[in-house]
């Protein structure tokens, strides 16, 4: 099977549910009124999902930007415990901020390493 067949973002099932979901989990939860802990888990496990499918996307089909993406996220995630956790997150800025950058950050690492080195990493043996 090609790199391309084995790329998980060719299937549409597998885009909603690790990444239109979580999108929508987190735009959700903007909608509430609630405890920046309770933010901060939903925000945490939906960018940790979608940290986990770019990882399972990397290994399964070398697909170039998930090797940055997922890392991206999986600190992102990581971030939005720290801020719900901790004393900013009562701030409701923080909270937008942290949304910018995680927007800005994924968007850039999606477009610009495939659009320098291509869609699919080389790999080895694979001629």
């Amino acid at each position: 099977m090609t790199d391309e067949g084995r790329d998980l973002l060719r299937n549409l099932r597998v885009v909603a549910g690790a990444f239109v979901l979580p999108i929508l989990a987190i735009v959700a939860i903007g909608f509430f009124s609630v405890d920046s802990r309770v933010q901060a888990v939903v925000w945490a496990a939906a960018l940790g999902v979608m940290a986990a499918a770019c990882a399972l996307n990397a290994w399964r089909c070398g697909r170039l930007h998930c090797y940055f993406t997922a890392p991206f996220l999986f600190v992102m995630a990581a971030a939005a415990l720290l801020l719900g956790f901790g004393p900013l997150g009562r701030i409701y800025a923080a909270w937008n901020v942290l949304g910018l950058v995680v927007i800005v950050g994924a968007v850039v690492l999606t477009w610009l390493p495939e659009r320098i080195f291509g869609r699919y990493r080389r790999r080895a043996g694979s001629g």
